[in-house]
């Protein structure tokens, strides 16, 4: 089975109870915090080790998460720790991230510039995609700079690219002049 089913499995399960128990926000918090847990490379290690057994990792989830987590999220994390699916918990984290996002009406976009631009330039640019309605009213952006792109942008958002870039239009224009259209084919 591949990693997004797994996760998506996981994270569904604990939305789903979050949700019917008016615990979305408090939950969504603890999964937060999972996450950040996740970024720390002795825990990943942890995580991920074959020698340490079920009991020890759920001992260690119920000492480390006392009192700052909810009863739901300490079960879901059992399950996960029975299964041996703990290595995939930041992947599952990520996923209910998303769950939450599309739950809250919020896009999350990123905006690659080839020069740092203001938030008023951002912000003009991120309107005309909530204009269009590819993007909700609400927006999590994150701006990059790569001057690869020698002007213009190209902006990321929901599994699609949307590329304004100088250097993606002179790849065009060569790719156009490439074909040689002037020369008759025999």
């Amino acid at each position: 089975m591949s990693v997004i089913k797994i996760a998506h499995r996981y994270a569904q399960s604990l939305f789903d109870i979050a949700q019917s128990q008016n615990k979305l926000e408090a939950i969504f918090g603890e999964v937060q915090m999972l996450e950040k847990m996740c970024h720390n490379e002795e825990f990943r290690n942890f995580l991920k080790s074959p020698i340490i057994g079920v009991d020890r990792k759920q001992n260690v989830f119920a000492s480390l998460l006392k009192d700052k987590a909810s009863q739901e999220t300490l079960q879901t994390i059992n399950i996960i720790v029975e299964h041996k699916r703990e290595k995939y918990l930041l992947d599952i984290c990520t996923e209910f991230e998303e769950l939450y996002l599309t739950a809250q009406h919020i896009s999350r976009a990123r905006l690659v510039t080839a020069e740092p631009i203001g938030d008023d330039l951002a912000n003009s640019i991120i309107a005309e995609f909530q204009a269009a309605q590819l993007l909700d009213t609400s927006v999590r952006l994150v701006k990059e700079v790569n001057p690869a792109l020698m002007g213009g942008f190209v902006l990321y958002f929901a599994d699609q690219v949307y590329d304004a870039s100088i250097a993606f239009k002179i790849g065009a224009l060569e790719n156009k002049f490439s074909e040689n259209l002037y020369i008759k084919n025999f």
